[in-house]
């Protein structure tokens, strides 16, 4: 059986993929959960993204997404990530 965790691990994962916000309707279609059950697991998944960490869950646009958080905007900008063609 799976777990309010284990939920908000899939819903990681579907946010880290997604290039667009996904909506709590749409998870709960992916997961095969009602709302409720994505609502914890957002939950969960939020409160481990807490301010000590470079990333957030947060709403945009009527959906979630996992993101950069804005005060880290400046270093994690486009322009400042210089990425090795080579790799």
């Amino acid at each position: 059986m799976k777990t309010v965790r284990d939920d908000a691990r899939a819903i990681e994962a579907l946010l880290f993929l997604s290039p667009e916000p996904l909506s709590s309707d749409m998870l709960a279609g992916l997961l095969d959960a009602d709302r409720e059950r994505v609502a914890a697991a957002l939950d969960v998944l939020i409160d481990g993204f807490d301010d000590t960490r470079g990333l957030e869950v947060t709403q945009v646009a009527g959906g979630w997404v996992l993101r950069t958080r804005l005060d880290l905007a400046e270093v994690a900008s486009p322009d400042a990530v210089l990425i090795d063609s080579r790799l």
